[in-house]
């Protein structure tokens, strides 16, 4: 299996565009305020060439996961693809140390004595160290790509596999899918 980790916010979505919508809202502010941090169709399309030119299934790794889940997959819909799973939401830094996993990379490391959540025992929410949780839990993936347009708590553990989109320009772009392409195919760069 072929796993696209995926973010939103910055990916699919991007300050950009959102000045475009903003630029809409007096004309119809129900649509601007429901539609507003939506993907877009020049983000969705690259994703979509990913998934269609790699087989790769969708595991929501942004904060969307928490409820959003729904409304993306509606938009989804009308390209093909959809959302199989999620990360979770937090980890035990005890569960990571059994896994082999490098506590100290863990970006909110400095808050290792805080609790969290005392009924969950979660430790970090390092998105590196979510992702690294369910890779331990699916040991069918081949290959897998992490688009996000955060690097601090994805690089220290998935250099080669992070596709960093930018936020304050259009997110996920035609030229970081061909890298997805080629980190998802494992082919040369």
């Amino acid at each position: 299996m072929k796993v696209i980790f995926l973010d939103i916010d910055g990916v699919l979505n991007s300050e950009n565009h959102a000045k475009e919508m903003f630029a809409l809202k007096d004309e119809n502010p129900q649509k601007f305020y429901n539609t507003w941090d939506l993907p877009y169709e020049g983000t969705l399309k690259p994703l979509q060439r990913i998934v269609e030119s790699t087989g790769a299934v969708i595991v929501l790794s942004s904060t969307w996961r928490l409820g959003r889940i729904p409304l993306l997959n509606k938009v989804f819909k009308p390209y093909g693809f959809q959302i199989i799973d999620r990360t979770c939401y937090g980890v035990s830094l005890k569960k990571l140390q059994e896994l082999g996993f490098d506590t100290d990379k863990c970006y909110d490391a400095q808050y290792r004595d805080f609790k969290f959540n005392n009924s969950c025992n979660i430790n970090t929410y390092d998105r590196g160290a979510e992702i690294m949780l369910w890779l331990s839990e699916h040991k069918d993936v081949e290959s897998f790509v992490i688009l996000d347009d955060d690097w601090l708590d994805i690089e220290p553990y998935y250099t080669k596999e992070h596709v960093q989109t930018d936020f304050y320009n259009w997110g996920l772009t035609e030229e970081l899918a061909d890298k997805a392409i080629k980190i998802l195919n494992k082919e040369e760069m």
